[in-house]
């Protein structure tokens, strides 16, 4: 996962793997990643409209 973080939320649709969120240790997310295991690849999606 590119972004280190905790509290994050995660779940899973159509075989890939979503983490939301979270928490850096400075302040809340915004980020969106998907991880696609079949490619062993995370990429950055579209980013929650403010950090939670």
């Amino acid at each position: 996962m590119p972004t280190a973080r905790g509290f994050a939320g995660a779940a899973v649709a159509g075989g890939k793997i979503y983490v939301i969120g979270g928490y850096d240790g400075k302040e809340a997310l915004a980020v969106n990643e998907e991880y696609l295991p079949e490619r062993d690849t995370w990429s950055r999606r579209a980013p929650l409209p403010a950090g939670r």
